[in-house]
């Protein structure tokens, strides 16, 4: 595997300036979420630029908002306690919380496209997750389960 690796370093040195690498970068995106008081459910159709529980929610936390996130596992967010059982938030999952008052609440990071991320679903319950930014019609979306 070394030498493979020497030759390929060797081969790409050996094209000098006549190769050349065009890294596009995707454009951030935002999810918006409006959480009334009190429970709410909810999913992220936005892979997170950071994923710790502590900067995706960090301004629910700021503003003395958020009581708890929890995950269908049973894991729990409680940012008074430092207690962090749902890290990393993820765009495969659907979470409960439990806020204060109202408040808007941003995501940003890239947007996670459903038909390149197929949800797995467990025996029992589930949370889960919706990654279009437009509604659709559950029963055409959850056919292939209903086949089987």
């Amino acid at each position: 595997m070394k030498r493979l690796n020497i030759l390929l370093y060797l081969f790409l040195l050996s094209l000098g300036n006549s190769l050349s690498v065009h890294a596009q970068e995707t454009p951030e995106q935002c999810q918006t979420i409006d959480f009334p008081a009190g429970w709410s459910m909810f999913s992220t159709y936005i892979v997170p630029n950071e994923n710790l529980a502590d900067d995706v929610f960090y301004s629910l936390i700021a503003s003395g908002n958020l009581i708890i996130v929890k995950n269908s596992n049973g894991g729990a967010f409680l940012h008074s306690w430092g207690f962090d059982n749902v890290s990393p938030v993820n765009i495969y999952e659907g979470y409960f919380i439990k806020t204060v008052n109202a408040q808007t609440f941003d995501i940003c990071g890239e947007q996670a496209l459903p038909e390149e991320n197929p949800i797995l679903l467990h025996e029992d319950w589930n949370i889960m997750p919706y990654l279009r930014t437009e509604p659709a019609n559950a029963i055409a979306i959850l056919e292939d389960i209903v086949k089987k």
